[in-house]
């Protein structure tokens, strides 16, 4: 029985391994926890019967296998013992557990306060005993954490001990370095072999581990491709005096072939300039960020080429990759190397490729659940930093809008942050001085030439980018002339991705205005200014919005118009420009009849906001919430589909934990405010019975209390939150539960019993903030509307009498009921409605939008031609 387990785990672990699966993965947790509880329990066989014996107290794991006992035998009587106590210190941790460190107990503690001589025996006599069993046996855990600990402290090893080393490498392996101290072995082989050179034992006992990791198929995971280059790169020194001149070898993958056959076609003197280039990336990609050393000896090498021309052969080169094709340990080293050489020497050429590269990168694969390329993508971000000025900080603001998971948005956050750090400003500031200008003028347009042609670029009123063609006599066109097509394609071509990308840089400022109310930002008046009202990019945004302005000890709204700022009234305001403050107003800072007035005035002058400001919901706190204190139960007993409750919260910055088959700990959808040093948790828990088998996550959510946390984990009282910070946080929580509840699922009427009436009760109950907010808005617009005479507001329903029957639609979830005994009727979205003709006071709200459009369909129900509404209307 024993064999067999051994056998079990050994398959396990190569399987996981071929699999790209970690030893803590969640998903599997209990089935290691199982195998090890089992191989803790020798097996013996009793007159034909198995029975089970306890296991002794001793330490199995470092006494078993061929190796150990001959390293043990080594070891002075006092290490010895130390170890051993260590170890049975650690005997209830699991392999895939990490033990404590040394320095945790008291045993551990005497390890490390041994001689240097005796530490370099026992991490030998450990390493040893590790890799005579698979994982180290069943105190796997405490001698990885010996080996590792030791070696920690760069101890001298005799060359009897490197062999030693080298030996239990070949036993176990040496194909990861997960839950292994392989890593930690292999640095201390090639800090020998830098030291003392490579002996001929020493070279020939390392082919020899090479050839067992091949055989081994080390080459199948990142990590045993490490390994190997590792060990390649320590063999490469038996004949590194011969080489005068460093030469640039890559591995022979996809990529590595690609770039060898693009070298051939250079001239001979690009082709050596370009060798020497990639030598130095070579030796520079094995760190996530460049070494200081290392951009010093770049800065040298790229001064004296023309960097324009060979920082565009280096982006070619980097393209020759494709992200999500295997490629060597050391040419992705060298690629993400070369990114940042490319970045220095070529910056204008790299924003753009660069932008579509990472963003590429990072594109996560679901059937490999991976990244393309994690590493690369990272290092393209990165690479941003080390551009001048400010030329990355555009290109990092529309990937931030573009990448959904956290982790990507997190790593451009910090290159925000470094490139503001080394500025002195915080990244707030700097995405707003690191605006491109694309040459537009103060009324929003600027010309771009193509051939015989001429592109007009305008910033709409509703802040999205129109293009105008007129001819070299400037005659109207509607579009490009066929000349332009066929003789000036690659400009016309340009000018697409052109048009493309500013289109994307306006909408990230839009997002950027709004998440200026988390900021808490405020600017003098002519910094105000400078960076909004006269920077062509965000003016037509500014003046659509109310700003806030301190004069003297009050705050007083008012929005830029035509000859100045004005108050809801229309009366102009003076401001004091070395004294006045000016921040972004927010409704939770105004009285009901201010609020009132500015969304009249805003109807007067036929403005439409960018997102929702002056109608925007607010959130008080509640009797209840001051009686919980800490937590808020306004949003809690919901039923939401997890994947797009998940793709909201991402959306809106919030990190949300996939639910699924496995359990992810205290793990929750949580938005983090560094600069407040607080975040805010919306707890979840999945509907178990909503697991689809095929896909191993649950379908539904149900949600629980929200609450605020110190950066500590600590609660925070509710009526210590900031008003607005408060409210904006509801705001999201709302959102989330408003747009992803099962009520919006048409195709779940029928199945009500499955959620215990939810559907029923949510799909017409009470209104939260955004459902009163549409019945305020719609009271409003209906006068002005061809249907508005049939049409009227009752509580939470818009009321449509149509032709046919009655309608009434909800106005929280968007729901249709018919006739007196209110039927449902089913109505699936049409995105191309009449809804969307109307105008809005404000942009973003997808469900008022819905709502419209019912009601314009409703209206005129004897017109409609959909054959399963008809059927329904006719069937009741």
């Amino acid at each position: 029985m024993a064999d067999e387990l051994e056998e079990l785990r050994t398959r396990l672990a190569a399987r996981m391994r071929q699999l790209n699966i970690a030893p803590d993965d969640p998903r599997i947790g209990p089935l290691f926890a199982q195998v090890q509880k089992l191989m803790r329990e020798p097996f013996m066989v009793e007159d034909g019967v198995h029975s089970v014996r306890p296991a002794a107290p001793a330490a199995p794991g470092f006494e078993d296998g061929p190796a150990s006992p001959l390293a043990m035998a080594n070891l002075p009587a006092g290490p010895r013992a130390l170890v051993r106590a260590y170890i049975d210190e650690q005997s209830a941790h699991a392999w895939y557990v990490h033990a404590p460190a040394l320095s945790a107990s008291e045993a551990g503690r005497s390890i490390l306060q041994l001689s240097p001589a005796d530490r370099a025996c026992v991490a030998v006599a450990a390493y040893l005993a590790w890799t005579s069993k698979p994982h180290g046996g069943p105190c796997g855990a405490a001698l990885r954490r010996i080996v590792s600990d030791l070696l920690r402290a760069k101890l001298e090893f005799d060359e009897a001990q490197v062999l030693e080393l080298i030996k239990g490498a070949v036993h176990e392996g040496f194909c990861y370095s997960s839950y292994s101290p392989n890593s930690a072995v292999a640095n201390v082989l090639k800090r020998h072999v830098e030291t003392r050179g490579l002996s001929p034992a020493v070279g020939e006992a390392l082919a020899g581990l090479r050839a067992r990791m091949v055989h081994s198929h080390a080459d199948h995971s990142s990590e045993g491709r490490k390994l190997i280059a590792a060990v390649e790169a320590m063999l490469a020194n038996e004949d590194s005096s011969v080489e005068a001149a460093p030469r640039f070898r890559s591995k022979p993958d996809a990529w590595g072939k690609a770039i060898e056959a693009k070298l051939s076609t250079l001239a001979p003197d690009v082709r050596a300039c370009l060798t020497q280039l990639l030598v130095l990336a070579s030796q520079g990609g094995d760190n996530a960020k460049p070494a200081k050393g290392w951009l010093k000896a770049a800065e040298k090498a790229l001064a004296s080429v023309a960097c324009e021309h060979h920082g565009a052969l280096l982006l070619d080169l980097i393209e020759c990759h494709e992200p999500g094709v295997n490629i060597a340990i050391e040419n992705q080293n060298t690629l993400r190397a070369l990114l940042w050489l490319a970045a220095m020497a070529a910056p204008t050429a790299a924003t753009r490729r660069f932008e579509a590269y990472a963003q590429k990168c990072l594109t996560f694969s679901s059937p490999h659940f991976a990244y393309l390329s994690l590493v690369l993508g990272n290092a393209a971000i990165h690479a941003f930093t080390l551009m001048p000025d400010t030329l990355g900080v555009g290109s990092l603001a529309r990937l931030k809008r573009r990448l959904k998971r956290p982790g990507e948005i997190k790593t451009v956050d910090k290159a925000l942050a470094a490139l503001a750090a080394a500025r002195g400003m915080t990244a707030s500031e700097l995405e707003e001085i690191g605006l491109p200008d694309y040459g537009f003028t103060a009324d929003g347009a600027t010309e771009v030439s193509v051939g015989p042609a001429r592109a007009v670029l305008m910033i709409t009123d509703a802040h999205a980018l129109e293009t105008r063609w007129r001819s070299a006599d400037g005659l109207k066109l509607s579009g490009p002339p066929a000349a332009v097509k066929e003789a000036h394609a690659a400009e016309l071509n340009a000018l697409r991705a052109r048009v493309k990308e500013i289109g994307e840089t306006l909408a990230a400022q839009r997002l950027r205005l709004e998440r200026l109310y988390l900021a808490d930002r405020e600017w003098p008046l002519d910094l105000w200014r400078a960076r909004y009202l006269d920077e062509s990019l965000v003016c037509n945004l500014a003046r659509r919005l109310v700003w806030a302005f301190q004069l003297g000890e009050r705050w007083v709204a008012a929005l830029p118009e035509q000859g100045g700022l004005r108050d809801p009234s229309g009366a102009k305001i003076a401001v004091d420009g070395e004294r006045t403050r000016v921040r972004l107003w927010h409704p939770m800072q105004s009285t009901v009849a201010e609020v009132l007035a500015w969304r009249h005035r805003l109807a007067e002058l036929g403005l439409t906001q960018p997102f929702k400001q002056v109608h925007r919901e607010i959130y008080l706190l509640t009797d209840a919430e001051r009686s919980t204190q800490t937590y808020s139960n306004r949003f809690a007993h919901h039923i939401v589909g997890q994947h797009q409750f998940r793709a909201l919260c991402q959306a809106r910055g919030w990190n949300c934990p996939a639910f699924g088959a496995w359990d992810p700990g205290n793990a929750r959808p949580h938005k983090r405010m560094v600069e407040r040093g607080l975040q805010v948790e919306f707890w979840v828990d999945p509907v178990e019975s909503s697991m689809p088998n095929e896909t191993f996550q649950f379908q539904y959510l149900t949600t629980a209390q929200i609450q605020f946390v110190t950066t500590k984990n600590e609660p925070i009282a509710l009526e210590a939150i900031d008003r607005v910070l408060f409210s904006e946080m509801m705001r999201d929580a709302d959102l989330f539960v408003s747009v992803t509840s099962i009520a919006n699922d048409p195709t779940l009427a029928d199945r009500d019993g499955e959620f215990d009436g939810y559907w029923s009760r949510a799909a017409s109950g009470e209104l939260t903030e955004s459902g009163r907010t549409r019945s305020a808005v719609l009271a409003d617009l209906l006068p002005g509307l061809p249907i508005g005479a049939r049409c009227r507001l009752e509580e939470r329903w818009l009321v449509v009498e149509g032709r046919l029957h009655t309608y009434r639609i909800h106005l929280g979830s968007g729901s249709v009921q018919m006739g007196s005994n209110s039927q449902y009727l089913c109505i699936v979205q049409d995105h191309k409605s009449a809804g969307a003709q109307v105008r809005l006071p404000f942009e973003g709200d997808a469900t008022l939008s819905l709502i419209l459009s019912k009601a314009f369909m409703l209206a005129d129900d004897d017109k409609i031609k959909d054959r399963s509404i008809v059927s329904q209307i006719t069937r009741r």
